[in-house]
């Protein structure tokens, strides 16, 4: 699922003794992960594809923008990544408390 800000809902408990719901957004993700197995890959001319803990991150190097593709939450490590032919899709190895292989859309 490609997603331009990743969201997480947190509950707060406040001075009223009432309950919140905030949303945490993901804006930014810095890092790369270097055992990634194809872990820099072109999508088009402004834009480049790279792990970044469990996420992918697409880069735009024009725009300075970044959209992510989140990995599963079961995940612990993405150990290989690869980029279909036409651009279309991302392949993705992870482990965590099994191995397993998913494509997803870009």
């Amino acid at each position: 699922m490609l997603q331009s800000a990743a969201e997480c809902q947190i509950c707060l408990l406040t001075e009223t003794g009432t309950m919140s719901i905030s949303v945490a957004q993901l804006r930014h993700i810095f890092g790369l992960q270097r055992e990634v197995v194809g872990n820099v890959a072109y999508y088009d001319e402004q834009t480049i594809v790279y792990p970044s803990g469990v996420n992918c991150v697409l880069y735009n190097i024009d725009q300075k923008q970044q959209k992510f593709i989140q990995g599963s939450e079961k995940s612990h490590i993405m150990t290989s990544m690869a980029l279909s032919q036409n651009r279309r899709y991302v392949a993705i190895a992870e482990r965590g408390d099994k191995e397993k292989g998913e494509l997803k859309g870009i």
